[in-house]
């Protein structure tokens, strides 16, 4: 079965500690994994977090909460942002994730998978390795980035995307679904079509042509 990604943000989510609410998803354009997870924890210091994707778990009952299995230990033992950054605490190959906030702002993801580890200058500041940065931010997009992009194909512009539609056992997305102009029902493609997202993040390539897309009278 798959599901819409788009659904999930602002959903709740059973955890040990109460109940949490996810706000975003990363994953990586050019395979379709879905990496991490932002959360709001619930929990007084820590109320938000970001954790490895592999934590989260479809409902044990249909039309039930997906649930996000991270103990109320692990999360209080969780290194919290941005102290995780300034002691150089996040290794990449420490999996699964979990780093805890207020972030105090959005969510720089790539920068945590990265396990950047900060510098201090003269003035005693904290400086990010900006180019190590964007190295690794390229890797990940959000899913809300994505939605509502503009779609093109080979021969113009197809359509709007409505969803990308993944399979939680293998955390991948498997299906863009799209909103094409005259059409009456969406249209799904084939998420191994997509060839790249424009720099800018305006619109969405696809090896497709508007005949993909042409639903029969």
């Amino acid at each position: 079965m798959l599901y819409n990604l788009s659904e999930l943000i602002g959903a709740p989510l059973d955890f040990q500690t109460g109940r949490a609410f996810l706000r975003e998803l990363y994953f990586e354009p050019s395979s379709g994994q879905i990496r991490l997870v932002a959360v709001e924890t619930g929990h007084p210091d820590r109320f938000e977090a970001l954790v490895d994707a592999a934590r989260l778990s479809t409902p044990v009952r249909e039309g039930g909460p997906w649930t996000l299995q991270v103990t109320a230990a692990e999360l209080e033992n969780a290194p919290n942002w941005p102290d995780a950054l300034e002691r150089g605490w996040l290794d990449p190959a420490n999996w699964p994730l979990i780093v805890t906030g207020p972030f105090g702002g959005p969510l720089a993801p790539a920068m945590v998978l990265a396990g950047l580890s900060a510098s201090r200058d003269a003035d005693g500041d904290t400086e990010v390795d900006r180019d190590l940065s964007d190295r690794m931010v390229a890797p990940l997009d959000s899913v809300s980035d994505w939605q509502g992009a503009s779609v093109f194909g080979w021969d113009g512009e197809l359509g709007t995307l409505d969803h990308l539609r993944f399979e939680p056992a293998t955390r991948t997305v498997r299906e863009l679904s799209l909103h094409v102009a005259g059409q009456r029902d969406p249209v799904i493609l084939p998420y191994g079509c997509f060839r790249h997202r424009a720099e800018n993040g305006e619109h969405i390539v696809l090896d497709a042509h508007r005949a993909d897309v042409s639903q029969p009278a």
